[in-house]
């Protein structure tokens, strides 16, 4: 589970290195022609949460700092090894997709889990600057885009997934439980109610227990197997109420953990004891995952670190740097500037977008991006105004009329 958050962490502290290849750099200016159709990576900005693959590496995702400061290029997915303090991180996809500016912006914003089996990461997106979007990147495909699966504003969504089963249990305005892992819109149409009305900022799975956290600070413990249960049949196990504000919720062992602005806090989750567990204090952590007895957790400042949770064997696995490489702004064919395609602008920065039939770029941010007509709409992608269709969208079935230099195509009743 990954708790929504605002927060990119952005800095250049030396930690542990980077796996890479080819020419070193410390500054733009160095990587082809350099800032800003190219840059040499800076510091590391880590997204909230964190995950593991299945072979003993945590995953994380990030994009990296330009010398010049500020978020520069592709965001990324990273490996970080568990097996030895100060391992190399390294890059593991980069994530397509993404629109810079716009209406249409479309944005990462957090990470929710990756599953093995199936390869999927879920992710939070951010389009417009305020819509949150719960979208997947399909590790199947060659390109890594970003895809729409359900839009969740207002929406107080905590998901669960379970990769074996091919299933995800979700929080919302009730808890819902899907039977499949969703790809895409309608999948939520199959969504069957757990739970009716309660709403959680914290959920797990320990085989066919539920276990979930309130925005009032309750620990309450349920079963997948309920179907349109009134949420009295819940049992309350316990209460904190640092839990109201917690970042992320897990079970491991014999505890529910729960992660917040000033540490880790265990519970049992038998509710025999009332007694918190505080596994670390004093650090800001906003999201965990769990193995084997150890809960793995990224800070504020984006330092991945590990736990027992016994409280004992803390160890600093990552802290944000650079890896010294260079690369190019987004599509761009090479450092030197070289776009096969339409150049966007936006806060100073050039994307290279594909052109597609008709000549309109796959990407635009205002609908003079798409062409000097009045005839194109823009929300990330170019669309033709309302009833106009064909390559130029200029093609009407029925009457153009001009209002202050917009056309209108008015279809006879």
């Amino acid at each position: 589970m990954r708790i929504l958050k605002t927060l990119i962490i952005a800095f250049s502290i030396i930690g542990a290195t980077f796996a890479s290849t080819g020419n070193r750099c410390n500054e733009d200016y160095e990587c082809g022609i350099g800032y800003p159709y190219a840059a040499c990576n800076g510091g590391l900005n880590v997204y909230p949460g964190i995950s593991m693959d299945g072979n003993d590496n945590l995953i994380i995702a990030g994009k990296f700092n330009s010398s010049q400061g500020g978020p520069f290029g592709l965001p990324k997915m990273f490996n970080i090894p568990i097996t030895s303090d100060g391992a190399q991180i390294s890059e593991r996809i980069d994530i397509h997709g993404e629109i810079q500016g716009g209406a249409g912006s479309f944005n990462l914003y957090s990470f929710y889990d990756y599953l093995p089996k199936s390869n999927y990461y879920y992710v939070l997106m951010n389009q417009g600057g305020s819509a949150p979007i719960f979208s997947l990147i399909d590790g199947n495909t060659a390109r890594n885009e970003v895809k729409y699966v359900f839009n969740i504003f207002n929406t107080p969504f905590v998901p669960i997934f379970d990769d074996i089963e091919k299933s995800m249990i979700y929080g919302a305005y009730g808890i819902y439980k899907l039977n499949k892992l969703p790809i895409q819109r309608s999948d939520a149409q199959d969504a069957i109610l757990i739970y009716q009305s309660q709403v959680v900022n914290g959920l797990a799975k320990d085989g066919k227990d539920l276990y979930m956290s309130t925005y009032d600070g309750k620990f309450l413990k349920g079963t997948i197997d309920c179907l349109n249960c009134s949420k009295d049949q819940l049992v309350q196990i316990g209460n904190d109420t640092n839990a109201s504000h917690l970042t992320d919720f897990l079970v491991e062992g014999d505890l529910m953990v729960f992660s917040y602005s000033n540490g880790i806090i265990g519970y049992s989750k038998s509710g025999n004891s009332s007694s918190a567990i505080q596994l670390i204090t004093g650090e800001n952590v906003i999201s965990m995952v769990s193995n084997k007895g150890t809960i793995y957790y990224t800070t504020k400042d984006g330092i991945v670190k590990s736990i027992g949770i016994d409280g004992k064997n803390g160890t600093t696995l990552y802290t944000p740097t650079s890896n010294h490489q260079c690369q190019s702004a987004v599509g761009f064919q090479s450092t030197d500037g070289v776009c096969k395609g339409k150049t966007l602008w936006y806060n100073g920065i050039p994307t290279c977008t594909p052109i597609n039939d008709g000549g309109v770029p796959a990407q635009c941010y205002t609908s003079s991006d798409c062409g000097s007509t009045p005839y194109f709409t823009c929300n990330g992608s170019c669309g033709c105004v309302n009833n106009f269709s064909g390559l130029d969208c200029t093609h009407c079935d029925g009457n153009v009329e001009w209002l202050n230099g917009i056309p209108s195509c008015q279809i006879p009743k």
